[in-house]
């Protein structure tokens, strides 16, 4: 999955490996695997400091222009905050 992260070409495709990460990891504390758990959690942190990385990277609209809609993507306000403050904490790497 990390080689996935790194190769993933839009914010979504990065998401969906958070997603299924945060999925493997939540079945994996309902088998009582902790170490599964934690590489799952691993994969999961690193899939969102990308996502923050590269939401800072996007370019911002000129002057007097509304920035984009995320409507169309399946990322939510929060999942944004989330992922952007997840990038810039160092205490999170």
């Amino acid at each position: 999955m990390c080689r996935e992260i790194e190769a993933a070409h839009t914010i979504d495709e990065v998401k969906n490996i958070r997603d299924k990460a945060l999925a493997l990891e939540v079945y994996a504390r309902q088998a009582l695997n902790r170490d599964a758990e934690d590489r799952c959690r691993q994969i999961r942190e690193r899939a969102e400091r990308e996502c923050g990385k590269r939401l800072k990277q996007r370019q911002k609209p000129p002057p007097g222009r509304k920035p984009k809609n995320y409507v169309d993507s399946d990322i939510s306000p929060n999942d944004i905050a989330d992922e952007a403050y997840e990038a810039t904490d160092p205490g999170s790497q």
